[in-house]
């Protein structure tokens, strides 16, 4: 079964602009039984997408049926968290990589919200005495911050449940989550939003498994007899 919204008025607007732009470019658009689909939903759902779907009867039963191509299934991200986020995606699977190829591009405008919360962040370092702290001190204090205000915040989301979890996530995903910034910062045209955004979700899985998937849990974050979670 696919678990996600019933189609609004909203939905159907954008699924018949999906339509249109699938004609115009010759892509083969078609509705998939979720059953040979299951693993690509199944993913898509763990990293926070959920399938565009169409409500038909099936055997005087309403069911929602996910669109796509041949090898492909078509996703956006959950209403709860696309506000800032409007792309439509196919998700395929590749030899052994899973892939998001843009049918519609993002193209909500998140500018002034970062230039508010860059600004607001530089004014209120510019109050602080740092003149005594070298670079490493810098280090440190952006160390420490980053690390409460985005990975451990993050942890604790997505592993409520557990501190060992919590801890292994933020020394995996933390050094990543740098990287991008330096990436970013370097002006890299092969770095993704839909890839930066997938990785807290990729780690998850990679620390959790999915039995389904065939991935195996880390043995690092199996917590074993009496050791105590959250």
């Amino acid at each position: 079964m696919v678990t996600t919204n019933h189609p609004n008025e909203r939905t159907h607007y954008m699924i018949e602009k999906i339509k249109q732009i699938c004609e115009e470019r010759k892509i083969p658009l078609k509705l998939h039984d979720p059953q040979t689909v299951a693993q690509l939903l199944e993913l898509a759902l763990s990293m926070g997408y959920e399938p565009i779907c169409e409500e038909v009867d099936v055997d005087g039963e309403l069911t929602l049926v996910p669109y796509g191509t041949d090898d492909a299934i078509l996703i956006q991200l959950r209403q709860d968290i696309n506000k800032y986020n409007n792309g439509v995606y196919f998700y395929k699977q590749i030899n052994d990589a899973y892939v998001l190829e843009v049918l519609i591009p993002n193209t909500a405008d998140k500018g002034p919200l970062i230039h508010n919360a860059v600004a607001s962040i530089e004014n209120y370092i510019a109050t602080l005495d740092v003149a005594d702290l070298d670079v490493y001190d810098v280090t440190k204090v952006f160390s420490h911050v980053l690390a409460n205000s985005v990975a451990k915040p993050l942890a604790k989301s997505l592993f409520p449940e557990s501190e060992l979890r919590q801890r292994h996530f933020v020394d995996i995903y933390f050094p990543r989550f740098l990287a991008n910034i330096a990436r970013y910062h370097l002006g890299d045209s092969q770095l993704r939003e839909e890839t930066v955004n997938t990785e807290p979700f990729v780690v998850k899985l990679m620390i959790e498994g999915n039995e389904s998937l065939g991935l195996v849990a880390s043995p690092e974050t199996t917590e074993k007899d009496g050791e105590a979670s959250v």
